[in-house]
């Protein structure tokens, strides 16, 4: 598992958890307690705002905005390349992949597997809405790592077997784009550019729900191509 995508990792389960410690952080990711010190001290080096609570009962939270504070507006900007969207409702069927996040070092190479097998199977899906446009949802949930490779359909009467359908709600989006290697260590950096500027601005993310990667089609363009990163946000 890469630092990165440690990071992300963290940051998500704190966004749920709310008040936590360190040790209860650590056994969660399977690291000391020290390693586990030292992502907390990193995360609050980028500005996420983590407080320390002293006491029998002490541990970490972190810091809301008061009622009194008026939380920043995600805007569109040329610089940064972050954007708000409101998605719409819409419907997949794919391959999923999961294991717990000590696994996560082999992630890469297994979810590539899930992608080329799902792409062999495609066929079985003569009702995919966008035929040149793949999602990944991505969610971490008490230490499991999920990852669905997907397409958006019409309906969800008819799912092939072994593959997975649902439905993803109206949700608002803070979008981040990466440019360049597609390989999951590269995508993790932009995850954490991201969701280190959300924590800062004081965006809360949407902790029920996952992140969604919007993907080139494999064998179309190579992977310098642009990758859509979605994260949830509350109002």
């Amino acid at each position: 598992m890469s630092k990165a995508a440690k990071l992300i990792a963290l940051i998500q389960v704190i966004q749920v958890k709310k008040t936590f410690s360190v040790q209860e952080l650590a056994d969660e990711f399977h690291v000391s307690y020290r390693t586990m010190l030292r992502y907390l001290h990193e995360l609050s080096g980028l500005g996420i705002p983590l407080y320390a609570e002293t006491g029998k009962h002490g541990g970490y939270r972190i810091l809301e905005h008061s009622a009194g504070q008026q939380q920043p507006a995600i805007r569109a900007r040329e610089d940064s390349g972050v954007k708000a969207v409101i998605k719409p409702a819409f419907r997949v069927i794919g391959l999923e992949y999961a294991a717990p996040v000590t696994s996560f070092s082999a992630a890469e190479v297994l979810i590539t597997k899930t992608r080329d097998r799902f792409e062999s199977r495609l066929h079985e899906l003569p009702e995919c809405r966008q035929p040149f446009v793949r999602y990944g949802i991505r969610k971490y949930e008490k230490g499991i790592f999920t990852y669905l490779y997907c397409v958006e359909v019409k309906r969800l009467e008819h799912i092939p077997a072994g593959m997975k359908g649902a439905t993803v709600p109206t949700r608002r989006y803070a979008v981040f784009i990466h440019r360049g290697s597609a390989a999951r260590a590269a995508v993790d950096e932009t995850y954490r550019y991201g969701l280190q500027q959300l924590m800062r601005a004081g965006v809360k993310q949407d902790a029920s729900a996952g992140y969604l990667e919007v993907l080139p089609v494999p064998g179309c363009a190579d992977f310098s191509q642009e990758i859509e990163i979605l994260v949830p946000f509350l109002d």
